[in-house]
């Protein structure tokens, strides 16, 4: 009886110093914690506004997997915004209250059901209902972002997840960065998958990486998704292959390369 309490003290105190880390060591970030999700699950939003952000008129990039890489971003745009490559954005990341669950639940949250009931994997249409109706409007009522845009950011089943708001919910987002998404998930029924249609234009840049010098079932993923959208006059599309970078290391050679293309400096 006493091993649960225990859990989630640890569990808490884990919390407590990662949101402290943040909001200390990325200067002018914070952390906002909204309200339990349609999808009973608790979420915390790791944000950084620029300075040229705070009067208003800067359009959100929304950071799956924000807690893992809200000080990657914050460097990068705050670097490229500063040379004139793009314009600055509000990084709002999206992470979990129960850091150490956090593996888990993403996998429950990034990834299609497919038809099937849902369990350990399969919350994707769910999660995207709590972007659309959770997090993006508590987001917007509570920062200065510039509501008639907005971006959105994942790598591997976050990618996965970005790819399939592509597909599902077109109009949620205008700027996509989708990077390493496993598309082999479940036999790669991803491709079967029927895309709705979109109402506005779009940017999307693709991203994949390659442990050596030889491209990957990974990038032959990616591109077979492209060819996939070619000749939708909505989309404007980008793609890139890294190669001899881990899943994890072409994170900030991608997203610095598809930043300026997504929010160039008008």
């Amino acid at each position: 009886m006493l091993k649960r309490p225990r859990l989630l003290g640890g569990i808490a105190f884990a919390a407590l110093l990662f949101l402290i880390g943040v909001k200390f060591i990325v200067p002018r970030s914070d952390i906002l914690l909204p309200p339990r999700a349609s999808n009973g699950q608790d979420y915390v939003l790791y944000v950084h506004v620029p300075e040229r952000c705070r009067s208003g008129g800067c359009p959100a990039l929304y950071l799956l997997d924000g807690d893992l890489w809200l000080p990657t971003y914050t460097q990068l745009t705050e670097d490229a915004a500063a040379r004139h490559a793009m314009r600055p954005v509000i990084l709002v990341g999206i992470g979990y209250r129960n850091i150490l669950a956090s593996a888990s639940l993403r996998k429950h949250d990034f990834t299609p059901s497919f038809g099937r009931p849902v369990g350990e994997h399969g919350g994707a249409d769910a999660y995207l209902q709590v972007l659309r109706g959770d997090i993006i409007p508590y987001a917007e009522a509570h920062l200065p972002i510039e509501r008639s845009e907005r971006g959105v950011a994942g790598r591997s089943y976050g990618g996965l997840l970005t790819a399939y708001a592509l597909m599902r919910d077109p109009d949620l987002f205008d700027e996509y960065l989708i990077m390493s998404p496993p598309f082999w998930f479940d036999a790669r029924k991803f491709f079967t998958l029927q895309r709705l249609p979109a109402h506005k234009p779009r940017i999307v840049y693709l991203a994949s990486n390659s442990p050596n010098t030889q491209t990957s079932d990974m990038t032959r993923d990616v591109r077979r998704f492209n060819d996939l959208l070619l000749g939708d006059s909505t989309l404007t599309l980008s793609q890139s292959v890294f190669l001899n970078k881990s899943h994890n290391g072409m994170v900030e050679p991608a997203a610095r390369a598809a930043l300026p293309v997504l929010f160039p400096d008008q």
